[in-house]
């Protein structure tokens, strides 16, 4: 499985042998940032560098996952985040993190914990994320709720770390309570023009400017979680019996979570209020993730244009690593 996740200041990644200076420079020598952690500070980084020897190994288990926290900007490694428990009977995980104590208060670890519960969610089997915190470390417990957990109680002595035996406060949140936030703050609106901000977004799946002012009679529509734009979707009615996705793209700090989906769905919901008998989508051959939804959503082959991306595209598209030349269309059929 890809562990990667990626949101908009931050990459998490799987650790890496070479990533033991950063790890012991950033936090695990530090004994502010381990200071409520159940393990001490490392004194030297032939410690951290057998640490992270056992991490890499565990990251090969099913069910336990070990992310680096990169932030992208300055590409230095700032803390991790780890799944430290997992029970398969109940399918619930239990989720630690530490975060160099030079990037606190600026939202880096909850913007990363949000994202580790999307993943674990989305894409494993997980009914239930859990993490407690040390009853003294408040500052814990405030990134546990912004990230979508709730406080279930403290349990009086329950726990041992660097300060001794301590009271243990407990967050969670099940997969019903995730979906029910995730799909209850989803907005689709339509827009006239695309602004500047969702003609980047158009721009990330479709580069050059002069095709997106070509798209001709066009339906834009955009999708918002919480007021921040996440995604657009643009839909052509030329045709009598069909609707064309003439572009669908996702932020990419928002894929893998089921927002692409969500778009298609509405795409079908809009094409049926057409009375329109299929779907239509075209894209690239390397589109390999997109292709993998877009089938596994109903839609199939219907033809492979040669060369199109060559002929229509002044500049070189690469995709996955590969040249993108050859055009896919795909067709769903609407049945009643």
């Amino acid at each position: 499985m890809d562990q990667k996740i990626e949101t908009d200041r931050l990459l998490l990644r799987k650790f890496e042998q070479s990533d033991a200076k950063e790890m012991f420079d950033h936090w695990a020598s530090d004994e502010e940032a381990t200071k409520y952690l159940t393990w001490p500070p490392h004194r030297s980084i032939e410690t951290v560098e057998e640490h992270l020897r056992l991490m890499i190994a565990e990251n090969q288990i099913d069910g336990l996952f070990h992310w680096a926290i990169v932030e992208k900007q300055s590409q230095k490694m700032i803390g991790r985040l780890d799944v430290i428990a997992c029970d398969e009977q109940v399918k619930v995980k239990e989720i630690g993190y530490v975060l160099g104590k030079n990037w606190w208060h600026h939202g880096y670890m909850t913007e990363a914990l949000t994202a580790g519960i999307s993943f674990l969610f989305d894409s494993t089997d997980t009914n239930r994320v859990e993490a407690t915190h040390d009853e003294e470390n408040q500052f814990s417990g405030m990134v546990m709720a912004k990230a979508g957990m709730k406080f279930e109680g403290v349990h009086p002595q329950r726990s041992k770390n660097n300060q001794g035996i301590v009271n243990q406060v407990m967050y969670g949140v099940t997969k019903e309570q995730y979906l029910i936030k995730k799909n209850s703050s989803k907005t689709i609106y339509p827009v006239e023009q695309p602004n500047k901000e969702v003609m980047e977004l158009l721009l990330l799946t479709d580069p050059d400017p002069l095709q997106i002012a070509n798209y001709g009679e066009v339906s834009y529509f955009v999708l918002a979680v919480a007021d921040e734009l996440v995604g657009a979707i643009v839909l052509g009615n030329q045709q009598p019996d069909s609707v064309e996705i003439v572009n669908l793209v996702i932020k990419p700090s928002y894929e893998n979570q089921g927002y692409g989906s969500f778009l298609l769905s509405f795409a079908e919901q809009f094409a049926r209020q057409q009375a329109k008998q299929s779907i239509v989508i075209k894209t690239s051959t390397t589109s390999l993730k997109q292709l993998y939804l877009y089938q596994k959503l109903g839609f199939r082959c219907i033809e492979i244009v040669p060369s199109y991306f060559l002929r229509h595209y002044e500049q070189p598209i690469f995709e996955n690593q590969l040249p993108v030349k050859d055009q896919i269309i795909l067709k769903k059929l609407l049945i009643n």
